[in-house]
């Protein structure tokens, strides 16, 4: 199992193996064709770094202005490190996320990023943050990513957002409110919603 800055960094080795292939004066024409073809499809080198987009807006249904469905903003992990704003809005975004809307109690949400319960009461008040490049900052992107894809299949509505987390799922086998508390768990049902 990997987590989404290991496939990142991957993604970006792979490039780079392929550009090294295309310059290579060792390997047949017919091999550079076909490493030309793949990379017209690759991102590039400044493409590839990392963005996550936690949360984006949304039109309303009935009005047209904006409405927010958490927080928009993106986080360059390149730029994390002693950026202490990024850490308050990811750790605001996650303690709403996971208990205000996917319907996670304290202790759940605790055991997932192996902190106790006063540590997670002290990320709700907003006196303790996450640290950036930790692993708890990663389990933090992906469920906050797993609450942005359940918005984006439900429409925003948060009785089926805590209908869907409450209800046993075939395809990942379990509640999705209970496979969520494991990082296996929680990266099975966030490749589920975002394939899905």
């Amino acid at each position: 199992m990997t987590i989404p800055a290991e496939r990142t960094r991957a993604l970006r080795w792979a490039g780079e193996f392929l550009r090294e292939l295309q310059k290579s004066d060792h390997i047949d024409p017919a091999m550079k064709r076909e490493v030309q073809v793949i990379l017209r499809h690759y991102p590039s080198a400044q493409r590839s770094r990392p963005r996550r987009n936690l949360v984006g807006t949304r039109q309303g249904s009935t009005s047209g202005s904006r409405r927010r469905t958490c927080l928009n903003v993106i986080l360059e992990p390149k730029h994390t490190q002693g950026n202490r704003r990024e850490a308050e809005v990811l750790t605001k975004a996650l303690v709403r996320a996971a208990l205000k809307h996917l319907g996670l109690s304290r202790r759940q949400l605790a055991t997932l990023l192996c902190v106790s319960e006063t540590t997670v009461g002290r990320f709700a008040r907003g006196e303790r943050c996450l640290k950036p490049a930790s692993q708890q900052w990663e389990l933090a992107l992906m469920l906050v990513g797993v609450y942005q894809a359940l918005c984006s299949h439900v429409d925003d509505d948060q009785d089926q957002i805590r209908l869907w987390m409450c209800s046993y799922n075939r395809a990942l086998n379990a509640v999705p409110r209970d496979a969520v508390l494991t990082v296996e768990g929680l990266t099975r049902t966030l490749n589920y919603l975002t394939d899905s």
